[in-house]
Parts: C-alpha cells; sequence; structure tokens
C-alpha cells in the first residue's frame, strides 16, 4: 500500500513539474486575441452563416463525427451583420473589419463598390469552401478562430495533433533525427522506451493539451483543468504501455522509422481523443486509444518513412 502511495505521489509531482513548463498563458493570449467578421447579405443568409459556424465535423480513419454547438454570445457578437442594402452606409467599418464575408447572393453587387476589394464568399450550397479559405489566409487568427466558432475546430486540431506527432516521432527515432526538426524546446519530452517515472504525457504531449483545449473554446487553468487531464492520462496509460512494448520488440536494425510510426501513432491517438473528449464530450478509455494506435500504425509507417527520408535528402 504504501509503495503504491508512493507511485502515486511520484506520478503527481512529475505530472505538475512537466505541467508548469508549459506557457498556457501564451495559448490564453493566442484565443483571446481580438478580430472583428463583417457578413455582408440578408435577414434569411445571415441566421444560414450562424447555423454553418455551429458545425463541427470530424472525419479521419473511419472515424466520422458531426455535431453543433452552440456558439457564445462574445462570439455572435464578433459578427457584425450589415444588409446588402446598406453597404454604402458601412464602408469603413467594413474595410476596417478582419474578415469580410459575402453572400454569394450579392458578389456582383460588391463588385460595384468602391475600396471593398477583398472578401469571402459564402453560398450556401458549398459552405465549406468559405471556411477553408478564411483559415488559408488567416493563419495569425487560427487560434481565435477556433476557440470562437466550433467549424474551424477539427481542421486545425488535426494539423496541430499532426505537428507534435511529428516531434514524438523524430525524437522515439533516436539521436540521430531527432535533431532535425528545429528548436529543441519544442522537443522537450522522454524516449518512450524510459516511461517509468512519468508513465503518460510527455511535455510535448501536455504542450498538444493544452493547444488543443483552446482550440476547443476553453481558456486554460492548470488547476481547473488538472482533474480532467488525470482522466485522460489514466486513459492514455494502456496505450502508452502498448506503444513502449511495440517499441521494444522492434528488431535490431529495423531502423528508425519503425520507432518513429509508433511515437507518431500513440501521440496522434492521444491527441484525437482529447479533442474528441473535449470537442464533442466523446468519453476516452485506454482500449479505445490502443484500437486507434494499431489503426494509424501503417499510416504513420508511411509518412514517418517520407518525413525522415525529406530530411535527411535536404540536408545532404
Amino acid at each position: 500500500m504504501k509503495k503504491k502511495r508512493k507511485l502515486i505521489g511520484d506520478f503527481k509531482n512529475n505530472f505538475w513539474t512537466e505541467v508548469k513548463k508549459i506557457n498556457w498563458n501564451k495559448v490564453n493570449k493566442e484565443s483571446l486575441k481580438r478580430f472583428k467578421i463583417v457578413f455582408i447579405g440578408d435577414n434569411e443568409s445571415f441566421p444560414s452563416l450562424i447555423n454553418e459556424l455551429k458545425k463541427s465535423k470530424y472525419d479521419f480513419f473511419n472515424l466520422k463525427i458531426e455535431q453543433e454547438i452552440p456558439l457564445t454570445p462574445s462570439a455572435v457578437g464578433k459578427i457584425v451583420f450589415i444588409d446588402i442594402n446598406k453597404v454604402s452606409n458601412f464602408k469603413n467599418e467594413i474595410i476596417s473589419s478582419n474578415i469580410v464575408i459575402v453572400d454569394y447572393n450579392y458578389v456582383y453587387k460588391i463588385r460595384e463598390e468602391e475600396r471593398i476589394e477583398h472578401y469571402h464568399i459564402f453560398n450556401r450550397d458549398e459552405k465549406g469552401d468559405v471556411f477553408e479559405e478564411i483559415l488559408n489566409e488567416h493563419e495569425d487568427l487560427w487560434s481565435a478562430l477556433c476557440f470562437n466558432y466550433p467549424v474551424f475546430r477539427a481542421t486545425i486540431a488535426r494539423k496541430k495533433i499532426t505537428e507534435v506527432s511529428t516531434q514524438n516521432a523524430f525524437w522515439a527515432a533516436g539521436s540521430s533525427v531527432a535533431n532535425i526538426i528545429p528548436g529543441p524546446q519544442q522537443v522537450v519530452t522522454i524516449p518512450l522506451e524510459a516511461a517509468s517515472d512519468f508513465t503518460v504525457l510527455t511535455t510535448n504531449e501536455l504542450r498538444m493539451v493544452f493547444i488543443i483545449a483552446g482550440i476547443c473554446g476553453r481558456i486554460i487553468n492548470p488547476l481547473k483543468l488538472f482533474p480532467e487531464l488525470m482522466i485522460m492520462a489514466a486513459g492514455a496509460k494502456g496505450a502508452q504501455m502498448l506503444a513502449t512494448q511495440t517499441i521494444g520488440k522492434v528488431p535490431a536494425g529495423a531502423g528508425n522509422v519503425l520507432k518513429g510510426s509508433v511515437a507518431f501513432a500513440f501521440t496522434f491517438a492521444i491527441g484525437e481523443a482529447v479533442f474528441l473528449k473535449m470537442n464533442y464530450g466523446i468519453k476516452i478509455d485506454s482500449k479505445k486509444i490502443a484500437e486507434r494506435v494499431k489503426v494509424l500504425k501503417e499510416f504513420s509507417k508511411e509518412r514517418v518513412g517520407k518525413l525522415i527520408k525529406k530530411k535527411m535528402d535536404d540536408s545532404n
């Protein structure tokens, strides 16, 4: 019993030490960045836009989820609706906004207006295109857009999860490729083989959890998130053990790709599970995460192999 309590105590101390290394204030700052959206349309198209902003769709490797998530009053308040017949009266407000969206039916009228040169077109029949275009052109607002509008979350969450998974893949692949990723402070983690002291989340994975929380519309406060993080940690433990065992079974000389691919798959599965829970309320457990690791393994192997080859070629 004493030994068990000591292990639990050591785990909590190590966990909290790693949490404190992460600058969650930066995540909050990016999430709360100020911006203004102007929508030009009519009384029918504006509610349609608001409804689309609520939708969050996740579709990756046979995992498909679609859910409407209500907007906060603050998120709705960041959108200024301007009736197409009153555009001339609000040109300064339109031009000074960060993002201008125009109902497809009125593009011809906007083209006749002076000074209104750049805008995104909202077509009720091709809704997804405008949101993808907005993300492509406003990378500086990714965190704030996701924080406020569910429609952007799945795309950016997957980008961030992939980024962290790639970093962990290079770390696990070995010292020969770990330094390929610039900024060693972004890969401050322990190898998966040495999971005895800190058994669940590396610093990099914790950073990922905070980023995902911000994406899902949460203000980051580690003290308030700690219980939820512990639940996630418990659910991920089995998956990490599976990944560690798999790495241990890699035959000598098999190369770094297989080791890196396991690390990638494990990190991606954890990040995905965190996103599903925070954004959709789907509960996670170690069994589901372990199953996802197996599904992602081949995808991870191909991706990591290409990345390592590209980095090696670039360095020569």
